[in-house]
């Protein structure tokens, strides 16, 4: 009795429902994508954005990896949890997580032998020690922004693994402490920029890993995505020649295996050629889709990749008019009819179920704007019928 009134009289875990992120992590390369954490520095700057981003190792242990990552999706989910709650008291406590490192791997779809809890103390390390500098702003309220112009930690100081010597020195783990970094904790609460993950994308490769982060970001505002091969490259993190970036991508297109979404490298060779340049490559778009719209018939775009020559304004052209293809389109003529930019988009019935399907974001902004989007919303919702 006397050891178990010692135990923490809370815990965050188990952890049950969906694992959430935050868009800008997701959105960003903050992570070396190769398990082994080789990089002692990561640099990303995007002027069309506007956005930089610098991480530096801590230590020996390198940069925190894109598998260190799945640590900040669960801490971001116990976060998104409470501030759902809204179960902050407003002291330090609101920013600190105690749980344990079986719930983690349990989550994260990880072995739990001893070389995995001998790798998390490793992955823990980086996460505290790794210093990290952009100039990315998260919103704080009364449409005011916060940003930090110095360096920041993704878990700062009391950030541990908490344990318990035996009488016969063994060594036995209690609980994991982790406090949460206060740029990434205002990017959570504050901002609200909140995803849903797919639990299949912990059995994800590194580049896949990605793909997924950005098909979530971006495919969800819109019923297509497009971004040129050398961006999406550099969104993405990856470091090799390009021709060994497409490559990868065209195997990961073949594997078909990304939740939710899918993708499409199309290529534009110059007439005649039969062999790819770096101009072909660089002129190279890829093009996401909602998985259930790939599956409606994207004329065109085979699972090989689709090879347009003469170059890509006819791909770019042929894309946008397959995308542009409604799944239901008496559902979108019948709201145009009835004028739902001022009735349908404010009913509490669609508000409400928004809210229950994890996506308050978009009960927010409201989704009249696009009565595509917001058709195949309310169809997924179960709130109209499909054609």
């Amino acid at each position: 009795m006397a050891e178990t009134a010692q135990l923490p009289l809370k815990l965050d875990s188990p952890l049950f429902g969906a694992v959430k992120g935050e868009r800008n992590v997701m959105a960003f390369p903050w992570f070396d994508l190769d398990r082994r954490a080789l990089k002692s520095r990561i640099a990303f700057e995007d002027s069309d954005l506007g956005v930089t981003i610098e991480v530096r190792a801590g230590g020996a242990g390198g940069c925190p990896t894109i598998y260190d990552k799945d640590l900040i999706l669960y801490a971001a989910t116990v976060i998104a949890k409470r501030a759902d709650d809204n179960d902050f008291d407003g002291s330090d406590r609101d920013r600190t997580i105690d749980f344990t490192i079986h719930d983690f791997m349990r989550v994260a779809s990880r072995s739990t032998d001893k070389n995995a809890y001998d790798n998390f103390h490793n992955m823990l390390d980086r996460l505290t020690t790794a210093s990290i500098r952009t100039n990315i702003e998260v919103a704080v309220g009364d449409g005011e922004m916060e940003g930090l112009d110095g360096w920041f930690t993704w878990f700062e100081s009391g950030t541990a693994v908490k344990y318990r010597r035996t009488k016969d020195g063994q060594k036995r783990v209690q609980r994991v402490r982790i406090v949460v970094g206060k740029w990434l904790w205002n990017a959570i609460v504050k901002d609200r920029k909140i995803l849903t993950y797919d639990p299949r994308y912990f059995d994800l490769d590194p580049v896949a890993r990605r793909l997924y982060d950005l098909a979530r970001v971006h495919v969800g505002r819109q019923p297509r995505w497009q971004i040129g091969l050398a961006k999406l490259q550099r969104r993405i993190g990856d470091n090799r020649r390009l021709a060994k970036f497409a490559d990868a991508l065209l195997a990961i297109q073949e594997r078909d295996s990304l939740p939710s979404y899918r993708f499409r490298v199309v290529m534009a060779l110059r007439a005649g050629a039969r062999r790819r340049s770096q101009r072909d490559l660089e002129s190279t778009m890829v093009v996401f889709t909602p998985r259930s719209e790939a599956a409606a018939g994207t004329h065109g775009v085979d699972r090989q990749g689709t090879v347009l020559r003469g170059g890509t304004v006819s791909a770019v052209r042929q894309i946008e008019a397959v995308a542009r293809e409604v799944r239901h389109p008496g559902l979108v003529r019948q709201m145009e009819a009835i004028g739902y930019m001022g009735r349908l988009a404010k009913a509490k019935a669609v508000t409400r179920a928004l809210r229950e399907a994890d996506r308050p974001a978009v009960a927010e902004r409201g989704l009249a704007n696009d009565p595509v989007e917001l058709a195949d919303m309310l169809v997924e919702l179960g709130l109209e019928i499909a054609d």
